[in-house]
């Protein structure tokens, strides 16, 4: 520490900052009351938690998602020796009223929850439905009775077949049209006759479901095909064999409370 001897020629005073020490006949700087020690903050570590090894939270992977390993459904419903249509969920629907539930997957990612519930509601005007449909594959409906039991499951299909597309005949759009070798495009319409759900999670407003259908029954609305000129059509009722099962994941769409399956004043099986 620096100090000054008291040299007569001082006159027993020290310059300016320091203070007369008269034991030691010395000058020792004038103390300011803080020390240095003391009065600067330790700023290693400013935060009482240790902020190297708390402060970001190592969490590792993102965040899994729950459904991303379950199998999803890839199967077709087939009318044998006519038509063949792909079963694969690329976007689904899901709504519940009480105890009973609707889910509808669609071939066509493009599909919206607006156009599925009114799809689905016969007092809606209808809007053009291309969006849900993909030709040569079906889209599905799952009719949960009672969430509480799986075997209460009811099962219908739609399906496209043939080289068409949908056009707006009165209030009622069909799928219609003609292939470069005169067949008939063909929309097809089943009730599952044999089916089992084994499977119902969820996962916020997400559900997934575990379905197979084996057995359907079914007929063909809009077919104007005759070829052997009786005047009557000859795809009228139809049985066709399902194939394929797994799960199809749905987002919520409370839109089909209007729906024919969830109305409150009506009862579809």
């Amino acid at each position: 520490m620096m100090w000054f001897s008291l040299l007569f020629a001082c006159g027993d005073k020290c310059p300016e900052g320091y203070e007369v020490n008269d034991e030691e006949k010395a000058c020792y700087p004038i103390e300011d009351g803080n020390d240095s020690d003391t009065n600067s903050t330790d700023t290693g570590n400013t935060n009482p938690d240790d902020t190297a090894d708390t402060d970001i939270e190592d969490t590792g992977d993102e965040a899994i998602d729950p459904f991303d390993s379950l199998d999803t459904l890839n199967g077709k419903i087939i009318i044998p020796g006519l038509f063949e249509g792909r079963l694969i969920p690329r976007n689904a629907f899901w709504y519940q009223v009480d105890d009973k539930a609707l889910v509808y997957m669609t071939a066509n990612r493009s599909a919206t929850c607006e156009l599925v519930a009114n799809h689905l509601n016969p007092d809606a005007t209808a809007m053009d439905p291309s969006d849900l449909f993909i030709l040569d594959h079906c889209n599905m409906g799952i009719v949960l009775h009672d969430v509480n039991d799986l075997s209460s499951a009811s099962y219908f299909s739609e399906c496209t077949f043939g080289s068409g597309s949908f056009s707006q005949q009165g209030a009622t759009w069909k799928w219609t049209g003609t292939d470069e070798n005169g067949i008939n495009a063909e929309y097809f319409v089943g009730a599952g006759l044999v089916g089992d759900t084994f499977d119902w999670m969820t996962d916020g407003d997400r559900i997934a479901v575990d379905v197979a259908v084996t057995e359907w029954a079914g007929n063909f609305p809009y077919s104007t095909t005759d070829a052997d000129n009786d005047g009557r059509p000859d795809y009228n009722t139809s049985g066709a064999v399902g194939t394929g099962s797994g799960y199809i994941i749905a987002g919520e769409c409370a839109a089909l409370t209007e729906s024919t399956y969830l109305r409150q004043d009506s009862n579809p099986e």
